[in-house]
């Protein structure tokens, strides 16, 4: 059961930083007018970086429950 709740904990997590990155990030066009298109680029690479790692560490948490 410990591994069904840390599974949800992680993938919580993962929505929470898209959630972050769509509130606390600028919009392509005003980074696109402000110069800072590659600073965007790389904030969305980390944040698609955490989230392919949330899922992948909950997968692993619910393929290995039996443990």
């Amino acid at each position: 059961m410990q591994w069904v709740l840390c599974a949800i904990v992680v993938l919580a997590l993962g929505v929470l930083s898209v959630a972050l990155g769509n509130g606390f990030l600028p919009s392509f066009s005003q980074a696109s007018e402000a110069g800072t298109i590659i600073p965007l680029l790389v904030a969305w690479a980390l944040i698609a970086t955490a989230v392919v790692s949330a899922l992948t560490l909950a997968k692993f948490l619910l393929s290995n429950r039996t443990r």
